[in-house]
């Protein structure tokens, strides 16, 4: 830890996302994709997946999506046609990974309802 990150923040400057998600026993969905160039692997969690020691973290780790992973192929390939700034504009989503979300969502909803007896 450098001066300045210890002066402003103390132990805090220390943490990384794994302390986080380690000291919580919520079910941790991680989505990113290895050409994010916005937010490269080596900043986010998945960096950190050698010390996350949660059972209830599940990855899905897309190849070629961008920061954008929410986008169909078919929208990625018309934004990159037309040259467009994709954060202004709505595109039809990949419905593989709404699908793999909703299913993530109805297993830990399911569970969480069991252990709580509802």
């Amino acid at each position: 830890m450098n001066w300045y990150e210890n002066r402003k923040f103390g132990i805090y400057g220390t943490y990384t996302s794994a302390n986080g998600i380690n000291s919580s026993k919520t079910p941790t969905l991680l989505i990113h994709s290895k050409d994010d160039k916005e937010l490269p692997t080596c900043c986010s969690a998945l960096n950190y997946l050698g010390e996350i020691e949660n059972p209830n973290v599940r990855v899905l780790e897309l190849e070629d999506k961008g920061h954008y992973v929410f986008k169909s192929d078919n929208a990625g390939k018309y934004i990159e046609q037309k040259k467009w700034d994709n954060r202004y504009i709505h595109y039809e989503v990949n419905i593989e990974i709404i699908k793999t979300i909703v299913g993530f969502l109805e297993e830990n909803i399911k569970y969480s309802n069991e252990q709580r007896g509802t």
